[in-house]
């Protein structure tokens, strides 16, 4: 259990103290986004009508058209996704550390970004995100169960880079027993945010994102604290789970 209200009460406190800042961080994936879908390499060729027959030359050109698209944008693809995810990563890292500092009005990004702590973090989510995907495609409630038993996952591989997968997926398995409903109607209260986020073209991202990702964060520290009040007791405890 959590205290949802006091959750988006600090989560709300931290927000406006760095306003600019988080939203700024909220609003450059939204801009990549948005140029990616528009600004990517595209290469065309003409196909002639249904009635005519393909030449060796035509079906050359478009073969080569094809492969030259897939040299292009594959990499790209790629490159744009990876600056994705550690703008989204350094988003975590930065809303983890004002959770903790709630007073704070800057970020050291030098003390807690690092290039390990990136790939760990990708590959944590990545099986997270498998494992639920697997769940959704066999039965869909497993999928759901399995959606909020790794509820936190990004914020404890953030927390705790230190943490191998197996660990940190045990570690969210821990903190959400009793709380899966909790989680979700977390989710349901922010419904609302997330129409306007609708109706504004995506605007709104630029506060209600932040706002969602600050209190995930207090709920981490909530549940947490009230499961282990001290640190040395949840290390070992933790790395005594098998997943």
């Amino acid at each position: 259990m959590f205290n949802r209200q006091l959750a988006k009460s600090r989560a709300k406190g931290i927000l406006h103290r760095n306003m600019i800042f988080l939203g700024a961080l909220a609003a450059i994936p939204i801009i990549f986004n948005f140029l990616g879908n528009r600004i990517g390499p595209e290469i065309t060729f003409n196909i002639p009508a249904a009635t005519e027959t393909l030449t060796q030359a035509q079906v050359d050109s478009m073969m080569d058209a094809l492969t030259a698209s897939a040299l292009i944008s594959i990499p790209y693809t790629i490159l744009l996704s990876l600056v994705v995810a550690f703008l989204s990563y350094f988003t975590m890292v930065a809303a983890g550390y004002l959770t903790k500092n709630p007073e704070s009005d800057s970020v050291p990004i030098s003390n807690i970004v690092s290039l390990g702590g990136f790939i760990k973090y990708v590959l944590k989510v990545f099986v997270k995100n498998l494992l639920i995907g697997l769940g959704l495609i066999l039965f869909v409630i497993p999928g759901i169960y399995l959606s909020y038993r790794f509820y936190l996952v990004e914020q404890i591989a953030v927390d705790r880079p230190d943490f191998g997968i197996g660990e940190t997926l045990s570690e969210a398995g821990l903190l959400s027993k009793g709380s899966k409903f909790d989680f979700f109607v977390l989710d349901l209260s922010f419904i609302l945010w997330n129409i306007l986020s609708v109706f504004t073209f995506g605007i709104s991202d630029l506060y209600v994102q932040p706002y969602i990702l600050l209190t995930h964060f207090d709920v981490y520290e909530q549940l947490k604290e009230r499961l282990y009040p001290d640190e040395e007791l949840h290390n070992e405890f933790v790395n005594s789970v098998e997943f």
